[in-house]
Formats: structure tokens, sequence, C-alpha cells
């Protein structure tokens, strides 16, 4: 599995443009990306949403490589009968 980490000021940025933005404006973001009647509450549900959404737009920016994750066999192994 990949594990990814981001700076929150690298979040803040992808979402508002500005990588200082305050929880606010971080949660009327999260409200104009995802169409939604109120902004979330509490705030770490902003939160959460946008760095899922920052960690999406990168992942979907990348090049694709052509070829299948590798996956250790001992790891994943289903024995048949």
């Amino acid at each position: 599995m990949r594990c990814e980490e981001y700076a929150a000021n690298r979040i803040k940025q992808s979402l508002t443009g500005h990588g200082h933005a305050g929880k606010g404006q971080m949660q009327r973001a999260i409200q104009s990306v995802f169409k939604l009647k109120d902004p979330p509450e509490p705030p770490d549900v902003a939160d959460a949403l946008a760095v899922a959404l920052c960690c999406g737009l990168q992942l979907a920016a990348e090049p694709k490589s052509g070829t299948e994750p590798q996956v250790d066999p001992d790891l994943d192994a289903v024995e048949s009968e």
C-alpha cells in the first residue's frame, strides 16, 4: 500500500489558492467543491475531505506507468483445493 504525506499548507493551497487559509475558509472551499448545502461540521471533517481531495488530485496528475503494482505473493497467497 502506498502512503502519502502532505504539508497542511500544500493541502490548503490546492483547495483555496492560499497556503495559510483558516478553518472557515477550508470549510467553505469543501462546501463549494462538493456542492454541500452547509459547510461540513466539525471543521475536522472539512480537513479530512481536503486531505483526500488533495491526494486524489495529486494521484490523478501523475503519469501512468502502464504497469500493475507488484504484490508480494507471500502476503496475498490463497491456496486452492
